[in-house]
């Protein structure tokens, strides 16, 4: 979009409702208000019995005995057991919860049933171990994926350059621990804390609060997606946005044109073209779950720093996984980690990334923007 090509005039809206960025990473809902709970769990159930699938196998005809209803009732069961143990023993069943969870979502989704079940006895992650540096730091603490298992169906689903962002077994298909968490919006304070992260290496932009990316027409009659960045994010001084941040912004966004803290869509955006582009757009934002929308931009590139395009769900159980075959096998590794400088950082993931991942995955399997009530209550 060039300059002064064209001002925003108004929001687009469709069915009455703002037409904006949402939770779900891969399918937009315009039909649907928000739904607000504070139980997703009891939500998912409700919408599972009025959404039903009779899944059967194409091979055979024969219903299988896999329940993508039982699997959410026993993460449900996980999530509290983890919710009660301390952070020495939690990680075990967050896996759980977030296995069972995704096992649920990629049977309720999927279109090749036999394929899906075939899946259900893998995992797909382990620890890569190539017998370098301390077991004490986060960087050396090793995940690769497998060719096949519930993470690579469920990360598949989320994202289909799923094997183009995270290479196969035996092609340098692994990340560390610490490479995940810094791609992850929720603990990016933490991140930046335990590490000393200068600013200018944040990945993570805050967008205004109450606000997600949304869509505008424009003087033009087009209409493109914008974004307003928090002004009190950068320098009291600044007066538009610095740039070495347009400069690693998003490709597909550039400053709007008035020079202020608004970045606007390069193309335009037709109503009728949004669910077509809408994962292209939704994989450049994170949000925290709140009763508040706190959504954030995610920098594409920063000098000598490793940015990688992971779903935020496969970064959260991909950890998970490791930090809880650490509980299992290695509980002197987790006490040498928790004594250690980056107990901060663990101790925020593992406190925090149970709701994060059970909010997005609840959204995920609904499609819809589900918020919480501003009256939290227990589960």
């Amino acid at each position: 979009m060039k300059k002064k090509q064209a001002e925003i005039k108004s929001v687009m809206e469709k069915n009455n409702m703002t037409v904006r960025i949402k939770k779900s990473h891969t399918y937009f809902e315009d039909k649907t208000h928000t739904i607000l709970t504070d139980d997703v769990f009891t939500y998912v159930d409700f919408y599972f019995k009025t959404h039903a699938r009779n899944l059967k196998s194409q091979k055979t005809g024969k219903k299988i005995e896999e329940n993508y209803e039982f699997y959410w009732q026993q993460a449900r069961h996980f999530y509290l057991a983890a919710k009660q143990l301390p952070i020495e023993s939690a990680p075990l069943p967050m896996y759980y919860a977030m296995l069972n969870a995704a096992k649920s979502l990629i049977l309720f989704k999927t279109k090749d049933v036999d394929a899906t079940v075939k899946n259900m006895g893998n995992h797909g992650l382990h620890e890569f171990n190539d017998k370098q540096g301390s077991e004490k730091q986060l960087d050396t603490i090793k995940i690769e994926r497998d060719r096949y298992g519930v993470f690579v169906e469920f990360s598949k689903y989320l994202d289909a350059e799923f094997d183009e962002v995270w290479k196969d077994k035996g092609q340098n298909g692994y990340y560390s621990v610490k490479e995940l968490m810094y791609q992850l919006a929720f603990i990016h304070r933490a991140y930046a804390t335990t590490y000393s992260l200068p600013k200018s290496q944040e990945l993570f932009i805050p967008l205004d609060p109450g606000i997600s990316p949304t869509f505008y027409k424009f003087s033009d009659g087009k209409s493109y997606l914008v974004c307003n960045l928090q002004k009190r994010y950068f320098k009291s001084s600044a007066v538009n946005i610095p740039q070495d941040i347009v400069d690693s912004l998003p490709i597909d966004f550039v400053p709007y044109y008035q020079n202020d803290f608004r970045i606007v869509s390069k193309d335009p955006v037709s109503q009728k073209d949004i669910k077509n582009v809408y994962r292209r757009y939704r994989k450049n934002f994170q949000y925290i779950v709140s009763e508040d929308r706190l959504w954030y931009i995610k920098r594409k590139s920063i000098t000598d720093i490793g940015i990688h395009n992971i779903n935020s769900l496969s970064a959260i159980m991909a950890i998970t996984h490791r930090f809880s075959e650490i509980v299992r096998y290695k509980p002197e590794q987790l006490s040498k980690l928790l004594a250690g400088k980056e107990n901060w950082i663990i101790h925020e993931f593992i406190n925090l990334a149970l709701d994060q991942f059970f909010d997005e995955i609840a959204c995920e399997i609904t499609g819809f923007e589900i918020m919480m009530t501003r009256k939290k209550t227990n589960i």
